[in-house]
């Protein structure tokens, strides 16, 4: 028998019974399971008779009763040539339970004194269950408790041994002792989980008076839950097909190179549709013959736009894949950062329709501001039929900080959206409020009027060294808003913390620009020559705000020497 805890509650038995020497047989399995049990995913496998043997090859009939579930075919009475489990072969039993499942009987098929067989499985002193059901999606910045359920069998759980262990990517196990709450339950706290992460964790608790301790899920520690960040990933880019947005076609094939197109109906093994719903997609061969019409001699390449992923450890590349072949040639997908082409993965046959894959770039290259993917479809040797398709194309990463803080509160007290008043390289950083500048490339910062004030508005802009955490988040009080991490003013002692300029003035930190009240901009055509990682927002005067005053958007700066 072999149990396997599926992380929702619920288990999955499989058996497997081999007649090595019984010329009796059998022609029913029963397991008992306890009433109110919900039955699912009920299975069997046989062996196939053919070439004129007399045995039936019709699969028992599965039945879901009080107290009990069972596979059957007829008795010996009925039909002797019934597909029993006969000499020299072996029948598999699968199903699933929310509860645990007990010992089993074997029914012999040909009459005698012993109907039937009893088939023992060791009973657990409890087993688990999870009322509240297991976390899929991990806070971020909190912890995440779970119900822990112990149900006692024949021995009772011990309070002072239940432990809950937990890693995140992959790191050794930690442990720390649940909270014993009551009759059975215990509560397991489980960390936070950043953005882009993965949770691993299992619970141990060991019966009264002693003995080996039970875990959850079964084979723990080789086997695990696990659960993902909650944290809002920042959509970069995103390419339906309906244009071209830079992809590039090449390769030596002589027919069926890669196209942008709505999918014909009924050609060969393209796919009858595009992924997405838009209408088209980049496909091979999309042509109305029914022969002939898709990759022949050699390979067709298609290669994506250059992606600005530099330094996002978390980035990821996300697409829907169609790949079709009756025969025995490989798909590939590699990635560049400007470098060498690296396999992602080798794609050996068919699959199950339009697939969404992804690819998490730091995996396979440092991610970097010129990153592609491409998409190789071949047709070598014999010829085959071999076709592929690419639809929903986006990138995504881990935000570096809260949106909503990010994006500052000028013009919000309007009932309007907030106004994103700073600018950065005349850029307010997009979904990641990122700008990212090389050596030597202009740079210019600009403050805009916010368009609830008919006179210039007088504004400071405070910055911090890289990208400050949640912790550091500062609320100004009276109503004006947070900014993500303490100005300048609060703590001038802290040389991590700066002002890029002030036309108040009221701070008590020297500003490094000199400025107007808005509209203003500087420029510096030559750029900076030296390694910034810098987070700045400012506070602006918006009569519409509360006390006339907003904070502004916020920008992440970042010149290096790889742009």
């Amino acid at each position: 028998r072999l149990v396997t805890d599926n992380g929702d509650g619920t288990k999955t038995y499989e058996y497997a019974i081999n007649n090595q020497t019984s010329d009796r047989s059998a022609y029913k399995f029963e397991v008992s399971v306890p009433i109110g049990s919900v039955i699912t995913n009920m299975g069997f496998h046989d062996v196939d008779y053919h070439s004129g043997e007399a045995y039936s090859g019709t699969d028992w009939a599965m039945s879901v009763n009080s107290g009990s579930i069972a596979w059957a075919t007829s008795n010996f009475t009925t039909n002797p040539n019934a597909n029993a489990l006969r000499w020299g072969t072996m029948y598999n039993f699968r199903f699933t339970t929310n509860l645990a499942a007990g010992d089993g009987t074997l029914h012999l098929f040909k009459p005698g004194a012993q109907p039937n067989i009893t088939i023992s499985f060791p009973t657990p002193p409890f087993v688990y269950s999870f009322p509240n059901g297991l976390p899929t999606a991990m806070n971020e910045t909190t912890t995440t408790n779970v119900l822990v359920r112990a149900t006692t069998i024949t021995t009772g759980p011990d309070p002072a041994t239940a432990m809950v262990f937990s890693r995140i990517n992959g790191a050794p196990f930690f442990a720390a002792p649940m909270t014993n709450l009551i009759q059975g339950d215990f509560q397991a706290t489980l960390p936070p989980v950043p953005c882009g992460a993965t949770l691993d964790w299992y619970v141990s608790i060991a019966p009264l008076g002693g003995g080996p301790a039970l875990v959850s899920p079964e084979g723990a520690p080789s086997q695990f839950h696990t659960a993902g960040s909650s944290a809002p990933l920042a959509i970069l880019s995103t390419d339906n097909a309906e244009t071209n947005q830079g992809f590039a076609v090449s390769g030596n094939a002589t027919d069926g190179q890669w196209d942008r197109g709505v999918p014909v109906a009924n050609n060969l093994l393209d796919p009858p549709f595009d992924s997405d719903g838009s209408g088209q997609c980049w496909l091979t061969d999309n042509s109305a013959l029914t022969t002939n019409s898709d990759v022949d001699g050699g390979s067709t390449i298609l290669t994506s736009p250059v992606y600005n992923l530099f330094e996002l450890l978390e980035a990821r590349i996300r697409f829907d894949l169609w790949y079709m072949t009756d025969g025995t040639d490989a798909m590939q997908i590699e990635i560049s950062n400007g470098g060498p082409w690296v396999l992602v993965e080798n794609i050996p046959a068919s699959l199950n329709g339009w697939e969404p894959r992804s690819i998490r770039v730091s995996d396979f290259v440092t991610p970097s501001a010129n990153i592609q993917f491409r998409l190789i479809v071949s047709d070598l040797g014999s010829p085959d039929i071999v076709e592929a398709g690419l639809d929903n194309i986006r990138t995504d990463s881990c935000r570096y900080f809260s949106d909503t803080v990010a994006a500052g509160n000028v013009t919000v007290a309007n009932g309007l959206p907030p106004q994103q008043v700073f600018k950065i390289n005349g850029s307010n950083g997009g979904a990641l409020r990122r700008v990212t500048v090389g050596f030597g490339q202009a740079l210019s910062f600009e403050m805009n009027q916010p368009f609830t004030n008919a006179f210039p508005s007088k504004f400071i802009v405070w910055g911090t060294q890289l990208t400050p955490p949640p912790s550091l988040e500062f609320d100004f009080g009276f109503g004006i808003g947070s900014m993500l991490f303490t100005p300048c003013d609060v703590n001038p002692a802290n040389p991590t913390l700066f002002v890029l300029t002030d036309n108040f003035p009221f701070s008590s930190c020297p500003g490094i620009i000199g400025s107007p009240p808005t509209p203003w901009m500087t420029t510096f055509p030559a750029g900076l020559n030296s390694e910034i990682a810098v987070t700045m927002q400012g506070l602006i005067i918006d009569p519409g705000g509360f006390n006339s005053l907003a904070v502004t958007n916020a920008i992440f700066l970042r010149i290096s020497a790889l742009l």
